[in-house]
């Protein structure tokens, strides 16, 4: 085990992948900073049609496979991974299991 500089604790093990100890505040960071992101878009999206181009003009340096789409394809694209990205964060799929009653 030691202190990880993001404030949590690595423990190396030596036949399977390692754990990582942290906060449950700050293991959930990466899903509000997904939400805050694709409600931008989202809302960048219905408010101005110049931003649907500009994202989807940019999708091939996220993702350089729909460079071979139509260009139809990639519009549909974008809008199926905004929603799609929306309904995983209102779904919380990284939410820690719970533990049974009792």
């Amino acid at each position: 085990m030691r202190p990880d500089a993001h404030q949590g604790i690595r423990l190396r093990r030596r036949d399977d992948e390692d754990l990582y100890l942290t906060t449950a505040a700050r293991a959930d960071e990466p899903v509000r900073v997904l939400d805050a992101t694709t409600r931008v878009f989202v809302a960048m999206t219905k408010t101005d049609p110049r931003a649907t181009k500009m994202l989807t003009q940019a999708l091939p340096e996220a993702f350089p496979w729909v460079r071979f789409l139509p260009k139809a394809a990639v519009g549909e694209f974008l809008v199926e991974f905004i929603e799609t990205t929306r309904a995983a964060v209102d779904l919380d799929p990284v939410e820690a299991p719970r533990s049974p009653p009792g």
